[in-house]
């Protein structure tokens, strides 16, 4: 039996979409637990509305997504543990994939990626799907480095083998996902990637993915300094030259034409395959206002990167293991 465990916490808008999109499936053999942080809207109350067997509500004080997410894995009956976030809806395939994918009885993890379709169709939330569905469905590489916990599925023995979540990170940065992994392969764990397990987001707004850029990319720089090594789809080489590169476009740009521009052809060129994807998912003006919302994404990556940097002489005490 697969164990969908969902983490809760005012989400009232996206809770039901969430749901019936799980009940829609058409893998019959699951649980669905709810694990829900102290929600002061109505989303509690429209979990309670759905009046089936397999559908359990966990209620608790807000102590994070993490503490949510291990709260709802101490109950859990399957053998299989499915993170999905309550902003995400699954496809009526989804399960049955995700239990096919543990058939391989050496198969302890599988990642899947975001669709490239968005439940919000504004701007920022269709082009935060696209760039993440793009890098995704290109990567190279047949693992995931990190456990994304909006779309992921792991054995519960090897879950609790590991410890589960950290709950001492900080919670407001989703730091778990990345630390999870980090513990995951440290214990010679393979984590999976699966392109065709595919989840629909509803994306965040922009200003909210600045902060969150900026607060992950300062504690990420601790952590990678512990690792010692990149990822190899989201925290990579690449992206680290991108969020330089677009620092300096900015920095020169005021003042001088030339390095500005200079500085914004080695991004084209960089991020020359997903500006072609953009062109041909939404066509020029959506592309180019991509193009802003991409540099002042990776700003906030550097100025996040340089604080951490800057403060390194005052320790850490971040909780990661």
């Amino acid at each position: 039996m697969i164990s969908i465990i969902v983490p809760m916490r005012n989400s009232e808008k996206t809770i039901k979409t969430c749901l019936d999109s799980i009940l829609n499936s058409e893998f019959k053999d699951y649980e669905i637990v709810i694990a829900d942080g102290g929600s002061t809207d109505n989303s509690v109350k429209i979990v309670k509305e759905f009046k089936v067997k397999n559908l359990r509500l966990i209620e608790s004080k807000d102590n994070g997504a993490a503490a949510g997410r291990n709260n709802g894995t101490k109950v859990a009956r399957g053998d299989i543990l499915f993170f999905v976030d309550s902003d995400v809806v699954i496809k009526k395939n989804t399960l049955t994939i995700v239990n096919e994918s543990f058939k391989d009885k050496n198969v302890v993890v599988v990642c899947g990626i975001y669709d490239k379709t968005s439940l919000n169709k504004n701007f920022f939330p269709m082009f935060d799907t696209l760039w993440k569905h793009y890098e995704w469905v290109n990567s190279e590489s047949e693992n995931c480095d990190f456990f994304p916990t909006a779309r992921s599925a792991i054995r519960k023995s090897v879950f609790q083998d590991v410890g589960g979540f950290n709950e001492a990170l900080p919670g407001t940065i989703a730091l778990e996902d990345l630390e999870f992994g980090w513990r995951l392969m440290r214990k010679g764990y393979k984590m999976h990637l699966n392109k065709d397990i595919r989840v629909v987001h509803s994306g965040p707004s922009f200003f909210r993915s600045l902060v969150m850029f900026n607060k992950r990319s300062f504690h990420y720089f601790r952590l990678l300094l512990k690792k010692k090594r990149f990822e190899n789809v989201k925290t990579t080489p690449t992206a680290a030259i991108n969020a330089l590169i677009s620092s300096l476009f900015f920095i020169f740009l005021p003042f001088d034409t030339f390095l500005s521009t200079a500085f914004l052809f080695l991004h084209l060129l960089i991020n020359a395959g997903l500006y072609s994807f953009l062109i041909k998912e939404k066509g020029i003006i959506f592309t180019f206002a991509s193009l802003w919302t991409l540099n002042l994404l990776h700003l906030s990556v550097f100025l996040g990167v340089l604080l951490s940097i800057l403060t390194l002489p005052f320790g850490d005490s971040y909780g990661i293991r």
